[in-house]
């Protein structure tokens, strides 16, 4: 059979006699047909015991629909969740405060879980104006399930005052610091669990099985990312939360070192023009106390 195959230029490869009477080769899907017929002219039976390659994996699948239809209710489960408002974030206000203004606009409305098409950002915006008197300014721009909030506070006139043409008058300011003598640090074991988790909206799929309680002393660091592809945010945050264990240490510092570090302390403290200044270290049952007295102008 393969001398009729190579006769009749067809590759065959990996030949195997599997007994007396019985061969198997491989051969390519084009020329499949083309073998079955040379084996019936020569007397021989020809039957396809496997098939490899992409179109035989979508031929054994094509009666799973399945298989075919989750994929595709996934990716419009996805789009369709995407147009839905997940995460508000607010950009340009020092004043007032962040809460002040998703609570105004969820008062109108607008906050997690509505339908972004549906949301006319201008409207939105002139009413949190006539709201806040404290704003300026607002644009409402929506990416997907994201949106940002961007405001403008009012510039506030300065104080009324009367114009003084004296000589400025010397003031003396007085600062201090303390801190005792025997303290507590923390040293980390240098273990470190991390726990993943992803999030939709109010809804958390958790990637362990920890309960949270770790049952000892422990920093816990959150970070999330917001799931992207192409610029186009899905509503989908993913979380990771990272324990590092540490144990209590205690410890006491000397006077000197003490004092040392109140002084850099308080050099922080005033940063306006100074004509003279001095510290004074005071040591009393444990504690250590530095004054820093300054001379400048008022």
């Amino acid at each position: 059979m393969l001398n009729i195959c190579a006769d009749n230029n067809i590759s065959t490869r990996a030949a195997v006699r599997i007994s007396e009477q019985e061969l198997r080769i491989f051969a390519l899907r084009a020329d499949v047909k083309a073998v079955a017929k040379l084996a019936e002219r020569a007397g021989l039976e020809c039957d396809i015991v496997r098939e490899r390659g992409t179109s035989a994996v979508i031929k054994r699948f094509r009666h799973r629909y399945v298989l075919w239809i989750a994929p595709m209710f996934v990716v419009a489960a996805v789009f369709i969740m995407s147009q839905f408002i997940w995460d508000i974030e607010v950009e340009g206000n020092e004043r007032i405060s962040t809460n002040k203004i998703l609570s105004v606009l969820d008062e109108y409305g607008f906050r997690q879980g509505v339908f972004g098409p549906e949301v006319d950002t201008r409207m939105l915006s002139d009413m949190v104006l006539s709201r806040i008197d404290d704003l300026s300014f607002m644009a409402v721009n929506i990416r997907g399930s994201k949106a940002e909030v961007i405001v403008h506070e009012r510039t506030l006139p300065p104080p009324k005052g009367e114009l003084s043409l004296s000589q400025p008058k010397e003031v003396y300011l007085q600062f201090s610091a303390s801190m005792p003598l025997k303290y507590t640090s923390k040293r980390f074991t240098g273990e470190e669990v991390t726990n993943n988790s992803l999030v939709a909206g109010k809804f958390r799929i958790n990637f362990y099985f920890s309960t949270g309680n770790y049952g000892r002393s422990c920093d816990i660091i959150e970070e999330s990312r917001r799931l992207t592809l192409f610029g186009y945010a899905f509503p989908f945050e993913w979380k990771v939360r990272r324990i590092r264990p540490w144990i209590e240490e205690t410890g006491t510092l000397e006077p000197e070192q003490a004092a040392a570090m109140l002084k850099a302390r308080l050099s922080r403290r005033f940063d306006g023009e100074i004509i003279g200044e001095a510290y004074k270290t005071i040591v009393n049952n444990g504690t250590v106390t530095v004054i820093r007295s300054i001379k400048t102008y008022e």
